[in-house]
């Protein structure tokens, strides 16, 4: 079950449903990796200018994240690939959408350590 005052939300990969999650955490190691904020990303998504890399970088630590299970980069690698680009772009949106929201900054969205 989808937790929304998590910030959680049930993505689409290749008829495979996930719950996906980005934490606060997760959302700045993103930041860092990518050097742009979470809000230029989910522009950048609009305006269909985001890389493969990028597709797989948000997905790979929502899936954990909402998941729980330690997804390495090549399975989500895998399922992005099965699932097609336009897919995944439409499971990033909607993991943006969901971290964006001020719900997704209650209490309960902060990892351990």
């Amino acid at each position: 079950m989808v937790n929304q005052l998590r910030g959680e939300v049930k993505i689409d990969l290749g008829g495979k449903e996930y719950i996906a999650r980005l934490t606060i955490d997760s959302i700045i190691r993103l930041e860092e990796k990518e050097g742009e904020s979470l809000i230029k990303m989910a522009s950048r998504l609009s305006d269909a200018d985001m890389t493969t890399a990028k597709i797989v970088s948000i997905l790979h630590l929502a899936l954990r994240g909402g998941t729980g299970k330690d997804f390495t980069e090549s399975e989500v690698k895998k399922i992005v690939w099965e699932s097609g680009l336009a897919n995944s772009m439409k499971a990033v949106g909607e993991v943006l959408s969901a971290s964006l929201m001020p719900e997704s900054f209650a209490e309960g969205n902060v990892e351990a350590g």
